[in-house]
């Protein structure tokens, strides 16, 4: 995925980047530390029951509940660029992604209180790859945060 994400908090209208995406990336290296001592540790493991991961669903999906009406989309825009040569393949891959744009917003409204959606899918005939870019601001009560993408190439449907 070529391109740039940049993630805002907000608070008013004062704001502060909290992440800037890099282009370079950074190579680590794998290299396999040798252990010392005779006899290797055994791992540890964690048995849970079903009971106990159901009570953990049943409390988590209180809270989440609650936290996710607090939740409101400000701002959804975007543009998403579907790059095909074949006319055919063209159609087929512009009407999966409508398809995509309008289930991703139906979910959207369900989980939490959308104030505005606009995203356009447009077609290239000439085009190597399928691109996307937009901007989306999310407020949680008095808190704001803002995500900007500029020309995600390859991130979607391609």
């Amino acid at each position: 995925m070529g391109g740039e994400v940049e993630v805002y908090f907000c608070i008013s209208r004062i704001r502060f980047r909290i992440y800037a995406s890099a282009k370079k990336k950074r190579r680590r290296s794998r290299k396999k530390k040798k252990k010392r001592g005779g006899k290797p540790q055994e791992k540890k493991k964690n048995k849970r029951s079903l009971g106990d991961i159901l009570e953990l669903v049943g409390s988590v999906s209180g809270v989440a509940a609650r936290l996710l009406k607090r939740i409101r989309v400000e701002v959804l825009r975007g543009r998403i660029i579907v790059c095909r040569k074949d006319a055919a393949a063209a159609a087929i891959a512009y009407g999966n992604m409508w398809a995509a744009v309008g289930a991703a917003h139906a979910l959207l409204d369900n989980l939490v209180t959308v104030k505005s959606f606009a995203v356009d899918v447009l077609l290239d005939y000439e085009g190597d790859k399928t691109r996307a870019e937009g901007v989306l601001e999310i407020a949680f009560r008095n808190l704001y945060v803002s995500g900007d993408l500029r020309d995600c190439q390859g991130a979607v449907g391609s």
